[in-house]
């Protein structure tokens, strides 16, 4: 794919990794990581290509973040966002209450017929597994823990924030077949680009529907609490096209 990607994030450190590890990847020429808020994009409108967000769009709002991002894509663009929804119509008071949090969390087909409302369509929908929680999220969670409790073990506002997190670790392992996260891509309405067909197979690739050899593919993890940032890319024997792409990652 031939193209450029640009990625963002609000703290510079994660940037300045970002940025050294794109440099012994030889990839500083095409991947750029610049310090910014999703809120306030500057980039032009009808730019880009493929806008991604995964683990932070709940930062603004699964439906403001559509709309807001919407005009920076071209005709036919797509935006691949993830987001946490509910897997059942009905489900235990407890849970119900800990979400409440985050009004903004519904089901599969609510989301879709808000992504369709902003001017979308749906190209694909997946559950992302809880594997990406318990293993990715929460087990790593357990060692950032013990040592921030050894490093202040007297501070009442780090003892709330370490039962915070394991309050939430308690809900999900009890809850988790009524809530988690899934995977939404969705193309901007309009007329489609020929070149923008090659593109629609890295999404997929991308989202982990395809990973043959031979073709793009990408590592990219989301941080905790959502800000999310690419710990690592590699491009394996890319065949050059004519169109020229533009990636936008938050």
């Amino acid at each position: 794919i031939n193209g450029n990607i640009e990625a963002i994030d609000l703290f510079p450190r994660f940037i300045e990794t970002l940025n050294k590890r794109l440099e012994q990847m030889n990839l500083q020429n095409r991947c750029k990581a610049i310090v910014g808020d999703m809120t306030k994009l500057q980039i032009q409108e009808e730019s880009t290509d493929l806008i991604w967000s995964e683990g932070a769009i709940y930062n603004i709002g699964f439906k403001k973040g559509l709309h807001k991002w919407r005009r920076f894509l071209k005709r036919g663009g797509y935006i691949a966002v993830s987001e946490v929804i509910w897997f059942t119509e009905q489900r235990q008071k407890e849970v119900e209450d800990f979400w409440k949090v985050y009004p903004e969390i519904d089901t599969i087909g609510n989301k879709i017929k808000q992504m369709e409302n902003e001017g979308y369509e749906t190209v694909a929908v997946f559950r992302i597994p809880d594997c990406c929680w318990t293993t990715s999220f929460y087990a790593p969670q357990k060692k950032a823990r013990e040592i921030i409790m050894r490093k202040y073990p007297q501070n009442e506002c780090v003892q709330n924030l370490v039962n915070c997190m394991k309050h939430e670790e308690e809900i999900f392992n009890r809850y988790h077949k009524y809530y988690g996260y899934a995977f939404f891509i969705g193309r901007k309405v309009g007329m489609l680009l020929l070149g923008q067909l090659v593109l629609a197979g890295a999404v997929f690739m991308l989202a982990g529907h395809d990973r043959r050899k031979g073709k793009f593919s990408a590592l990219i993890h989301g941080v905790p609490w959502g800000r999310s940032k690419i710990v690592g890319m590699r491009i394996e024997k890319a065949r050059p096209q004519k169109e020229r792409f533009t990636v936008f990652f938050i």
